[in-house]
């Protein structure tokens, strides 16, 4: 997931810029093939949390940890595990340079992104999948 992010880092850029988003959410979807990724905002990327307490309560801890720290990157994941899914969450970092408009010719440092995770990590086990 961290790597997806990486080389897809300026989609999460463009939406926070382009929304002017304080914390940007990112939903991966490893359940289907090939996986997607969505970019969005509290109100276009509600938790889908099928009315599981348990779920919500562990989203609505990782966004008052983002909240308290100051994080500006929300991530969930759900990845396969059987015949169930799993639901991962975290809060993060994200540091992009896409747009330092530094002209200095190399290309590689207007696509550099730092992406840092904030150590926690909530996951639920999910009915579907």
């Amino acid at each position: 997931m961290h790597n997806d992010l990486r080389m897809r880092h300026y989609e999460v850029h463009t939406a926070k810029r382009n929304q002017d988003l304080d914390i940007v959410i990112v939903d991966f979807d490893y359940t289907v093939v090939p996986f997607t990724m969505t970019v969005g905002s509290f109100s276009s990327r509600p938790l889908d949390d099928n009315g599981e307490k348990e779920i919500r309560a562990k989203w609505d801890g990782v966004v008052e940890y983002a909240r308290n720290t100051n994080r500006n990157l929300l991530k969930r994941w759900l990845v396969p595990t059987g015949e169930t899914s799993k639901l991962m969450m975290e809060a993060g970092m994200i540091v992009c340079h896409c747009d330092d408009g530094a002209d200095d010719g190399n290309d590689l440092h207007n696509d550099l992104a730092e992406i840092e995770s904030a150590g926690r990590d909530d996951s639920s086990d999910t009915g579907g999948g």
